[in-house]
């Protein structure tokens, strides 16, 4: 389910967005954004081993800071890291 307003994030967390107009921002330390909308499911990792989000269904957008290092975007399908890394 969805987390409380401000509460953080565990790794390993499931998230899931329900509705279409629902949306939830995540906000790493380093000031990263990523947003999921609409019916959305994603798995947060641990950042222990680098920003990374896993999207089962749904859409996800990111603004991701170089400060924090790669993040990446996995779906069942494929896996995203920007050039440069981050």
């Amino acid at each position: 389910g969805l987390p409380a307003l401000g509460r953080a994030v565990e790794p390993g967390e499931i998230l899931t967005v329900d509705g279409a107009g629902a949306t939830a921002t995540l906000v790493y330390p380093c000031g990263t954004r990523v947003e999921l909308t609409g019916d959305t499911v994603a798995t947060i990792g641990d950042p222990a081993d680098g920003r990374r989000v896993a999207l089962h269904h749904g859409a996800v957008t990111a603004d991701a800071s170089p400060a924090g290092g790669p993040l990446t975007l996995s779906t069942p399908e494929a896996e995203v890291v920007p050039e440069g890394g981050t």
